[in-house]
């Protein structure tokens, strides 16, 4: 599988139905769902804002974070790139520490029908705001995570999801999240038990995201990449390693070939290798190579 894709956020969450899990808790008076933003003053939150108001015109976005300044110029930059059509006041600054449980909990209890959490990286972190909309009966809950450690322990949470009616969707990212889609689709369209999936991503800016990207890189190089070899589970540090070429275009006719071409890619610690090929049972190899511009 190849893949061109940026580091834009292209999220999720507009096309789930938020009554899918339960009734959102919408009061008289209200104009729509309320979207509850953890992350929402940084360059991911406020494009996730946009694109949600831009699909759902009637739901309240609320950005979180912790710095009120920071909060104001979001609000305005969002209220700025809206469509003129969508009332100012449905986006909204909270100042919230969410690493404060207690805050976060008071935060989740006020008529709250989906959080979505962009406030990474998730590297040596626990799954704690699921925990706690799962707690606060939440509806909704996505995330934009990649460690496959934080990935596995939202899982183990599943049960008990299910049982306080919250439907959880981490990874819910480029990649990982419509990387995943895209492979899992693929894997539909050809029918039959799939051997070997190799995802190649191409990379090209930051979108203003730039000093988290650099801090997620350096972390990478340390990580073990979660991968199938001959059809079993494995785990390898060989991160920046095994450098090889890939070409992301699929004919000479194919804009990709100028825009792009062949580029050198190299193996990374992305989880879609896992949990793609658990999803597919895959019998042979499963890989994960980016290139960056």
């Amino acid at each position: 599988m190849r893949m061109t894709t940026t580091r834009a956020l292209a999220l999720l969450l507009a096309s789930l139905n938020l009554t899918s899990a339960r009734e959102p808790r919408i009061q008289p008076g209200r104009n729509g769902a309320k979207v509850l933003l953890l992350g929402g003053t940084g360059r991911i939150g406020t494009v996730v804002a946009m694109h949600l108001l831009s699909r759902s015109p009637d739901i309240q976005v609320v950005l979180a974070g912790r710095n009120e300044g920071k909060g104001r110029a979001a609000v305005e930059e969002i209220r700025s790139e809206i469509p003129a059509n969508i009332p100012k006041d449905r986006v909204q600054f909270q100042r919230l520490d969410w690493r404060d449980s207690k805050s976060l909990a008071s935060a989740l209890q006020n008529e709250v029908d989906a959080v979505v959490h962009t406030a990474g990286p998730y590297s040596n972190e626990k799954p704690e705001v699921l925990q706690t909309a799962i707690q606060q009966r939440v509806p909704v809950y996505v995330d934009v995570s990649d460690p496959m450690e934080f990935i596995e322990a939202c899982k183990d949470m599943d049960n008990e999801a299910k049982k306080m009616g919250t439907l959880a969707m981490p990874m819910g990212g480029a990649f990982p999240g419509l990387s995943n889609v895209l492979a899992m689709e693929c894997a539909h369209r050809l029918g039959g038990h799939i051997k070997d999936i190799d995802f190649s991503f191409f990379t090209a800016g930051l979108g203003g995201s730039g000093e988290i990207n650099l801090y997620i890189t350096n972390e990478g190089f340390g990580e073990p990449i979660h991968r199938y070899e001959d059809g079993k589970p494995v785990k390898s540090m060989t991160s920046g390693g095994e450098p090889r070429t890939a070409d992301f275009f699929i004919s000479s006719a194919d804009p990709s070939k100028q825009l792009v071409g062949t580029r050198q890619i190299w193996n990374w610690p992305f989880p879609e290798p896992k949990t793609v090929g658990d999803e597919l049972e895959i019998v042979g190899k499963s890989t994960v190579i980016p290139s960056l511009s």
